[in-house]
């Protein structure tokens, strides 16, 4: 314990030299990548069910990061998606709204217009429709991505109701079923992007 008080006078945001440099824990804050965020809230959920599967005996309390992670990696996914895919088909968008809103139906609505012209066909509109019905369950428990962060809303109820348990393997299967779609949407985009080029 002693030892690690010691840290308490020391700043946070420090690449501390330790006595045998681990350039291991080193981490670069200069990612501004929107798909390389995305993609990290998605592994570190995926790494906490891991965690869980070695045995941990705190899987009910990691269930709330772990599902704040996954809402978070679908947020910045679609976000992510609705920047790259709009000037593609010549949709205005206005970022500032776009940064303030956390309602994944709501963000939802405005890819799903840009994904169609970009892929019209009976396959995609199929992948669509059941990411849509995924998103509309995990926005009917938090749509404004504060019930897996908060015990209690701001008047003092539970966040979460009526879900008393779950798996959170299958979440992360859900979870990674619905990345496939929306991670390819991103590869995709991507390449349209430098295909159609400046």
């Amino acid at each position: 314990m002693e030892a690690e008080m010691a840290f308490i006078s020391q700043p946070i945001f420090e690449l501390k030299a330790y006595q045998e440099r681990d350039t291991l824990f080193d981490a670069s804050l200069a990612i501004d990548d929107w798909d390389v965020r995305a993609s990290a809230y998605k592994e570190a959920g995926d790494s906490l069910i891991e965690h869980i599967s070695e045995g941990t005996w705190h899987r009910d309390a990691l269930a709330f990061p772990i599902l704040f992670l996954y809402r978070h990696y679908l947020e910045l996914r679609i976000k992510e998606l609705i920047l790259a895919g709009a000037p593609l088909v010549t949709a205005s968008i206005n970022v500032s709204s776009l940064f303030q809103q956390h309602d994944l139906l709501h963000l939802w609505t405005k890819l799903r217009p840009i994904l169609e012209a970009l892929w019209d066909d009976p396959q995609s509109k199929a992948h669509d429709d059941a990411v849509e019905a995924r998103i509309k369950e995990m926005n009917a428990i938090d749509s404004r991505s504060i019930s897996f962060r908060y015990p209690t809303d701001r008047s003092g109820r539970r966040s979460i109701t009526g879900l008393p348990y779950l798996n959170l393997r299958h979440v992360k299967d859900v979870i990674q079923a619905m990345s496939n779609v929306l991670d390819g949407a991103s590869i995709g985009i991507d390449e349209a992007r430098r295909t159609q080029g400046p």
